[in-house]
């Protein structure tokens, strides 16, 4: 096959290459090829998006192909599958007469390294690395030394004019410096191609319009097979030797500009290019007519001008105006080969378009038939959501998507929660049962209950009491006894206090009626909400399942009875409840069995009694590498003489975190050194230290897993909240049966409550990482050690340095628990105040443990970054 610049071998050939997302991709292949389904079938039955469609292409060596479309088109997938950045569902990838799709990841490493530079429309560059890092990531990646690495990557930023920005970082420069830098990264490895993705779009158009002109002047110089992604038609046919048309993932034309331009391959690709200027695209090989026959009258072209089969429009005019002569056009020997007149031009400029009027009374017409066939569409797509009474919610979806208030909903009127259980809505339904609650239980104390009956009963038992207090004064007076009187007035005010009560029941008891009445007006304003917002709830579940059909549609029969029992159950139950005098205890208390409980409690001490025995071994080694850890920091921090350890710490601060923090280091250790909690103060930071360092030597890795792995950090996920929100008293209990009292088990204590931070922390700066970054990294050959190392990490470490700043902090909070069982540090004295009432050694105590912990939280966070300008 010919291809363009005289070659016959293509360097990159794509063949019949297919690209659907999604879990049922291979299904979804399966029954477009037998079905012809399109996207949106596709979408609707598999739940997969098609990217690409049967793709094919093929790319001369030296050429820039252009692939242009609309947004979602699919060529930026189509891109990125030339070096495998994405897999295919299907298809044939031949890059430099290799199989892509048959390499292995070393061998796709080195393609990507040594034969294809990319350049990313985000740019990709890493912010934490200079510019001259940046240039020389290709290299990097191929362990080539730094030096050599440098100076290739200086040459190449000589290449793109930035031979001066070596040593700046990327959000130093602007928005074209830095595709400038991208474009000196790709060229950095000297690859044979480059794969360009949109590389100047996102710029403002006068340094789009600089960068194409300095892009074709290097490909003019390089020679590099070149394919470049672009939605802007003119920035194609200005650079491209051929362009790609692409719409819903496939390409619907391949041409040269002039082929593009003068014969579109359907009206597509002709709207796209109806305000497109052919003065500098059509040439003369394209419009000419053939030579008159000799005996043809009035054809004298002895002295017409001549002009070169290749010359275009423009030129053709200018030749027009200046001598308004028909044009010969000659071959390259000079030979007559055709003729172009006036009309030909004329008819070449204006590119055959049709009359605007006639345009514009299309597209109307057009766009009044689109409007008609949408409207259809959108009817069809919410009967078949809904199912039945679609009459009503076809209208009432329309007037909520214009924002107006919908229908009243009957059936959610009469059924109120039922309904919204039939149409599988069990949110709205618990709401709807929550109000209707309210209403009906007021309704129902109203009518059946006696609001009364409390205060009638305290004053028939207050009556009982006086009667039976004045019987005791008649016998006292009979007797003669002192007190007759004083229990005679005693009896009196007790039949006062009596007959306010009863006023009391008599009064609630006429009201009645009225808290009836107002649960009734409450019903009712409920039953006017459920008409105005069961439509509205309906229409956005609608909303989400047009673009997940595995949200359940239509009514449902069974979530109908399920409503129907729940409401039957609910409703009297409750009711009951609130109106009844004197509810039975069993629907008030929870018919519980201590002897459950003390079953439990027996099963759980033996469990944990065998588990003590059975890993005593594992228990006993995981206490000793603790005690290892802790001694080793206790030699460091309590043994060393004081002021060696002073020295180094307000040292250590100065280089970590600057002057402030080391001279308010020296403050707070002076502070702990004056009232005499030095000992208690570095016995304290070793055990913070040592579960510290295993908090980060377990919660990092964990954090890069859990960040790589959904399913992981979904399983994980309850463990972590169960871990920060479990009372410090509870995990106690099983340290204690495991691993006994003292320090180690203080540690061990402290990891519990101090690991979720580091790993939730380093998990979402790892997610935090920019993609574009990654992508680019591994578009130059970057293994996964490579990513992890040079560039996630690095980008993750403010999130991850957050983390262990929290752990830290948080294990600190932790010394006052562990020093329950027997850790001691500060956190002794802080108890023993707890439990003497020992107010000034508490503060004293206190603000010790506080000025550890501001130490510590200044020094982890180090120096604060400088502002960019």
């Amino acid at each position: 096959m010919s291809m363009p610049g005289g070659t016959t071998d293509p360097a990159i050939v794509l063949s019949n290459v297919w690209k659907i997302f999604g879990e049922r991709s291979e299904e979804a292949l399966a029954a477009i090829e037998t079905e012809q389904l399109d996207k949106a079938e596709v979408q609707s039955r598999f739940n997969c998006i098609v990217g690409v469609a049967d793709a094919s292409i093929e790319v001369a060596r030296g050429e820039i192909f252009c692939v242009m479309g609309l947004s979602g088109s699919g060529k930026s997938t189509l891109v990125r599958h030339i070096n495998r950045l994405l897999e295919p569902t299907s298809g044939r990838i031949e890059v430099e007469g290799q199989d892509v799709m048959a390499m292995g990841d070393d061998a796709l490493r080195r393609l990507r390294a040594q034969t294809i530079g990319m350049v990313f429309q985000n740019f990709g560059l890493l912010p934490h690395r200079t510019v001259r890092d940046n240039v020389g990531l290709p290299l990097e990646v191929q362990s080539v030394p730094k030096l050599d690495r440098f100076d290739q990557a200086e040459r190449c930023l000589d290449l793109v004019d930035l031979g001066d920005w070596g040593d700046s970082f990327a959000h130093e420069l602007s928005g074209g410096m830095q595709q400038r830098v991208g474009l000196a990264r790709a060229l950095a490895a000297d690859p044979d191609i480059l794969l360009m993705d949109e590389p100047f779009s996102a710029l403002d158009p006068l340094i789009r319009r600089q960068l194409q002109a300095e892009f074709m002047a290097l490909s003019k110089e390089l020679h590099k097979t070149t394919v470049f992604i672009t939605h802007d038609l003119d920035e194609a046919i200005r650079i491209g030797d051929r362009i790609a048309i692409m719409k819903d993932g496939r390409i619907v034309q391949t041409g040269t500009p002039e082929e593009i331009v003068t014969d579109p391959a359907d009206d597509y690709v002709a709207d796209f290019v109806s305000g497109i200027s052919r003065l500098k695209l059509v040439h003369a090989a394209k419009i000419m007519r053939p030579l008159p026959t000799p005996g043809e009258t009035g054809m004298d072209l002895t002295s017409a001008p001549r002009a070169p089969v290749g010359a275009d429009l423009d030129s053709l005019v200018d030749l027009v105006l200046s001598q308004r002569e028909d044009i010969v056009i000659v071959d390259e020997s000079g030979a007559e080969v055709g003729l172009v007149t006036q009309t030909d031009l004329l008819r070449g400029v204006q590119g055959g378009k049709e009359q605007p009027v006639e345009v514009e009374t299309q597209s109307a017409a057009a766009f009044e038939v689109g409007a008609a066939t949408s409207r259809k569409e959108q009817n069809a797509l919410i009967a078949e959501f809904v199912g039945r009474g679609a009459g009503h919610y076809i209208p009432a979806f329309r007037r909520i998507g214009e924002g107006r208030w919908g229908v009243i909903n009957l059936g959610a009127v009469v059924f109120g929660p039922i309904w919204a259980g039939a149409r599988s809505l069990w949110s709205v339904f618990w709401a709807f049962v929550i109000l209707e609650l309210i209403g009906l239980v007021q309704i129902g104390r109203g009518f059946l209950g006696d609001l009364g009956s409390e205060a009638a009963a305290r004053a028939a038992s207050l009556l009982a009491r006086a009667d039976a207090r004045a019987e005791r004064a008649a016998d006292a007076a009979a007797s003669g006894a002192d007190n007759a009187a004083r229990l005679a007035a005693s009896a009196d005010r007790l039949r006062d206090i009596a007959a306010s009560a009863q006023t009391e029941a008599d009064a609630l008891s006429a009201q009645s009626t009225q808290v009836a009445l107002i649960g009734l007006g409450i019903f009712v304003v409920v039953k006017l909400i459920e008409a105005l917002t069961a439509d509205r709830a309906l229409e956005w579940r609608f909303t989400h399942w047009r673009s997940d059909r595995s949200i359940r549609s239509g009514l449902s029969w069974v979530g109908a009875a399920i409503a129907t029992l729940l409401v039957a159950f609910i409703y009297p139950v409750t009711i009951y409840r609130f109106s009844a005098a004197e509810p039975p205890a069993w629907l008030t208390t929870f018919p519980a069995d201590n002897a459950i409980r003390a079953s439990a409690a027996r099963w759980i001490d033996h469990a944990f009694d065998w588990l003590a025995i059975a890993g005593e071994g594992f228990f006993d080694s995981v206490t000793a590498v603790v005690r290892a850890l802790l001694d080793t920091l206790e030699l460091m921090l309590v043994a060393t003489p004081w002021p060696v350890v002073m020295v180094a710490i307000c040292a250590i601060a100065w280089l970590l975190a600057g002057a402030r923090v080391a001279i308010f280091t020296a403050v707070a250790l002076a502070y702990l050194a004056l009232f005499g909690f030095w000992e208690k103060s570095m016995a304290t930071v070793a055990l913070l230290g040592a579960a510290a360092v295993i908090c980060v030597v377990i919660g990092v890795p964990l954090g890069i897993w859990f960040a790589k792995s959904d399913r992981a950090y979904a399983a994980a996920r309850p463990v972590l909240d169960f871990m920060q929100t479990m009372p410090a008293f509870v995990y106690l209990i099983p340290v204690i049966a495991f691993f006994g009292t003292g320090k180690p088990p203080g540690i061990l204590a402290t990891l519990v409550f101090g690991m979720p931070p580091v790993i939730r922390l380093t998990a979402l700066g790892m997610k935090g990482v920019p993609y574009d970054v990654t992508e680019a990294a591994s578009a130059f050959g970057a293994t996964r050690t490579f990513r992890l190392w040079k560039v996630e990490l690095p980008l993750a470490m403010p999130s991850i340095k957050t983390g262990i700043n929290q752990t830290i902090l948080m294990c600190l909070s932790m010394v006052v628990i562990a020093s329950l069982i027997g850790a001691k540090g500060l956190g002794e004295d802080v108890l023993e105040a707890l439990q003497y009432a020992a107010e000034g050694q508490g503060m004293l105590a206190g603000l010790a443990i506080l000025f550890c912990a501001m130490a510590l939280d200044r020094i982890v966070a180090g120096r604060a970054p400088a502002k960019s300008a």
